[in-house]
């Protein structure tokens, strides 16, 4: 149910008296959905646009002016075929450009976010390295980097790396969320609730974090604590 007088509010109603299960069930929900809508943001941090909400095409590629004209314009033309999800040509475009212009770091990292989009997560990895050879304090490079190893299931590696980023950009919501996901998976709850709430004071808009604390506290049964957490957040933001 939304309210008139506040359109982006939704009111969840029980459909017994004090049975909150099927509450919690259609919240997790529509925060499944949201996360669907924002997911994946690989090559900038996230941060708000100008109406406070997060664009996900515009973070993962944001076009740089400081390329030659062609490599531009081979670049401009993969950010469309991306947001159409052809991915192969998109790649295809992208590794033309990094031919015409080997220097371009941009470029060079927008294939190696291609690849991870792709669920090509070694090669990811690989590009992501090269990146960090030559820009060994490139704090976007990091947090890709430690990403697309928590994707393996490499989680140690991918908290180093991700730590890296977060000391070079204390400002990457989304080094802070995918800290927390790794440190989640391996079962240190207080530590993924603490980065988890790090990414929302950096970025209030991003939903992932919120709904991961959610599914925490949901999972160990502190149902008044995962809608105090939701109540939270929406009080503030």
């Amino acid at each position: 149910t939304t309210l008139p007088w506040y359109p982006s509010v939704r009111l969840f109603r029980q459909r017994q008296r004090s049975e909150w299960q099927d509450i919690l069930a259609d919240v997790q929900l529509e925060l499944t959905k949201q996360v669907d809508r924002e997911k994946i943001a690989i090559i900038t941090p996230l941060a708000p646009n100008s109406s406070g909400s997060v664009s996900k095409l515009d973070s993962i590629m944001s076009l740089a002016n400081s390329t030659p004209n062609e490599s531009a314009n081979l670049y401009k033309e993969a950010v469309a075929l991306v947001k159409r999800g052809d991915l192969i040509n998109a790649l295809v475009l992208l590794q033309r450009g990094v031919e015409i212009n080997p220097t371009d770091a941009k470029i060079s990292l927008a294939i190696a976010n291609v690849h991870h989009l792709k669920g090509d997560f070694s090669g990811a990895i690989a590009c992501y390295r090269r990146i960090i050879l030559d820009a060994p304090n490139h704090s976007v490079a990091y947090s890709n980097l430690g990403n697309s190893l928590r994707e393996l299931g490499r989680y140690d590696e991918a908290i180093d790396h991700l730590q890296k980023a977060l000391a070079l950009d204390p400002s990457c919501a989304e080094a802070a969320h995918n800290l927390g996901l790794c440190y989640k998976a391996l079962g240190k709850t207080n530590e993924a609730i603490d980065n988890f709430k790090r990414a929302l004071s950096v970025c209030p808009p991003y939903v992932a974090p919120l709904r991961a604390m959610f599914e925490i506290y949901r999972q160990s049964g502190d149902i008044r604590v995962a809608i105090s957490v939701l109540q939270e957040h929406i009080s503030k933001y």
